[in-house]
Order: C-alpha cells, then structure tokens, then sequence
C-alpha cells in the first residue's frame, strides 16, 4: 500500500510540472500572436500587458488544479486496503495517469479559453481600461481623424496628414497632453458620440474637423470641444489657397493651445512656425507616402518608399522625407520583407542625411533608435529615445 501510494504521488509531481509547462508555453504563445495582432490592427496598446496579467492570475488556479484527485472508486479503495499486486499498482498507475492528463488538459484549456474571452470582449470595446464609461476625464486632448468633405475618397490621405501634421504641432508643446494618431485614428468614420469617445480615451477636450480640398483651394472647420459640456472652446472656418496649408496647421495649433490657456515658450512657437518644406509638391508626396506607410502592407510601403524618394528629387532639404524613407525600409525589415544588408543600411543612410539638414529634428533621433534597438545596442538606443523625446 505504502508503494502504491509512492507510485500515485510521484505522477501528481510529474502532472504538475507538465499542467505547469503547458500553460507557461502556451501563455507565452498566445502573448506573441495578441502582441502581433495589437501592432498590425493598431488595437489599444493595453492589450499585451492585459493578457499577461491573466495569465498571472490563471497560474494559481492551474497549480490547484493539478492536485485535485477524483474520489477513488471501489478498485483503488480494495487495493489500498490490501496490498497491491503488480498488476494491480499497473492498473492504478495507468488510470492516475489518464486522469492528471485529462486534468491538465482541462485545466490549460480553461485558462486558455479564459483569457481568451476576456481579450475578445476588451478588444471589440465592450470594457475599456482606465477609460470606460464614466471614467473621470483627464487634461489630456484628442485629435479626432480630420473628415475628408471633398467627396473625392483619393483625397482621404490628404485629411489624415493635416490629423498627423496638427498631433505633431500640439504635441511639441510641453503644456499640452495630446492621445497618438493610433489612437484617435480609430475613431475614424466612428457613429459613436463625442462624449462617449472622450470617456473611452480618458480625455477633456477634443478637436474635430473637415477638410474640403478643390482644385488649388482649401477649406478646414476646427472646432475644438469640451467633452463635459458639449459646449465650443473654440471654432473656425478657413478658406485659402492650398499654398497656405502650413500656415493653417500653426494657426490651429495656436489657437488650440490660447483656448486651454496653455503656456506656449518662444522655441515651441518657432518649432510649430517652421516650415517642413517650401515645395507643395514634395509636401503632398509625403504625405502620400505616408499615409501608405501607415497601411503596413508590402505594397504600400514599397510605393511609400517611391513616393518618398520623389518628394526628396523635388527638395533635397526636406528633412522629414528622409526620416519617412528611413522608416519605411525599418519596417520593411521588421516584418520581414526586406533583409537587413538591404533595408538597415538604407535606413542609416537616409537618417544621417537627415540629421545633417536638421540635427534637432526629434523624429529622426526616434527612428536612429529603432535601428539601433534591432541592433541591440541597447545604450545607444537609449540615449538616442532620451534625445528624440527632449526635442519632440
């Protein structure tokens, strides 16, 4: 009896380590593909870290499950009464066996499923961390995806570059707190209420607005809301010629930050004054090539790379166009559609062209960092995001 009992608790110490194995690769697995679809979907940024947190509070529950043993049937109560013969400790020892594999089974599958669900409820926005409804509203801004009212959908890429061109204004002001573009960008073509958005992105105000583009004209209505109230801090109309698209990006940024009564420093207004190209051609490739590269498809980001190459033949000074070009060859490399002798070298080489034209442009230092974290020169990389934040 003392034997078979031996018998019995070695295979619950092995099942354990086994139900503990599983649920430790498969947690790791299942990390990995929502760490990719996050990316690639542009979900919220949250979903990662949630999963992980799941499957922290799934271990003690799996670790319990391995020693739970079913009521012994009459079989293993007579040979636990009587000594066992070999047959009978082989019988008992296959079906303990059959049992713990079924148990761990049962329990990885569960966890499994579990986090699963509550991932799938979280990414098709039934709950929202931190942001749910009536979650308080923070200082934080957003800048909803400008419409595009041309009726022309060509023209979509030319309303989501002015979204990215006034984020970038407002965020280079350090009294403003402003959402990224994956984040409003979701919102896009949203039927979902202004109130409701602001409650899901934990934010007290929100920027709204069309862009109608005609021939050589152009026409935006901003409107800068508070998410409480409902009420206008501030709108208006711009009618101008598409040349002056720059000066209607600092004007909005401007005006934004004089509504919320932020303080504005002189290097801050002179970085949203500054022109990232006089040549409105190059400007609109970039754009292009951009909004391109934000698909990530292979395609896409080996038009984008044309596109950008174009918009630097028409203005070798355009910094910006390097770091675009500079970005789409990193990414062509991180998912594995360009080798590294083909893309990094690329890649350095548009940066440092760019970081010769303008050494304070906070982008460049960014994507430089990116390359060099694929590198794993993990200092150098550090200093190069500490730089890119202190400008940008």
């Amino acid at each position: 009896m003392g034997r078979l009992r031996q018998i019995i608790l070695e295979i619950h110490r092995r099942s354990l380590w086994q139900v503990l194995l599983i649920y430790v690769g498969g947690s790791w697995a299942c990390y990995e593909l929502i760490d990719t679809i996050s990316s690639r979907f542009a979900l919220p940024e949250w979903l990662p870290a949630l999963v992980v947190v799941l499957f922290l509070l799934g271990l003690p529950f799996v670790a319990a499950t391995a020693f739970v043993r079913e009521e012994a049937s009459p079989a293993v109560a007579r040979a636990e009464a009587t000594p066992p013969t070999r047959v009978e400790a082989d019988v008992a020892r296959r079906a303990a066996r059959r049992r713990h594999r079924f148990l761990t089974a049962r329990s990885a599958g569960l966890s499994f499923l579990s986090a699963l669900a509550v991932w799938g409820v979280v990414a098709t926005g039934w709950i929202f961390l931190g942001g749910g409804a009536g979650a308080p509203a923070t200082g934080a801004k957003s800048v909803l995806p400008f419409a595009n009212l041309s009726g022309d959908p060509d023209n979509e890429y030319f309303a989501d570059g002015i979204t990215d061109d006034v984020i970038t204004h407002l965020s280079k002001v350090a009294d403003l707190k402003v959402t990224s573009r994956t984040s409003s960008m979701r919102y896009k073509d949203t039927s979902q209420g202004l109130r409701e958005i602001a409650s899901q992105l934990g934010v007290a105000t929100i920027l709204e607005a069309g862009v109608q583009r005609v021939g050589d004209r152009i026409r935006v209505n901003a409107q800068l809301i508070d998410a409480a109230t409902d009420e206008h801090l501030w709108a208006e109309q711009y009618d101008r010629a598409i040349i002056d698209i720059f000066a209607i990006q600092t004007d909005i940024a401007q005006q934004i930050v004089a509504a919320l009564e932020a303080t504005l420093t002189g290097a801050e207004e002179e970085r949203i004054a500054r022109r990232p190209t006089d040549n409105l051609e190059a400007y609109d490739l970039y754009v292009q090539a951009r909004f391109l590269w934000n698909r990530r498809t292979s395609q896409d980001l080996q038009r984008a790379i044309g596109l950008f190459e174009e918009a630097i033949a028409l203005d070798s000074s355009y910094a910006y166009a390097y770091v675009g070009l500079a970005d789409t060859y990193s990414t062509l490399y991180s998912w594995n559609w360009m080798s590294w002798e083909a893309a990094i070298p690329a890649a350095d080489s548009a940066l440092q062209r760019s970081l010769e034209l303008d050494p304070a442009l906070g982008e460049a230092h960014a994507a430089r960092a990116n390359i060099l974290e694929a590198q794993r020169s993990w200092v150098r990389a550090d200093s190069g995001f500490v730089r890119a934040l202190e400008l940008a």
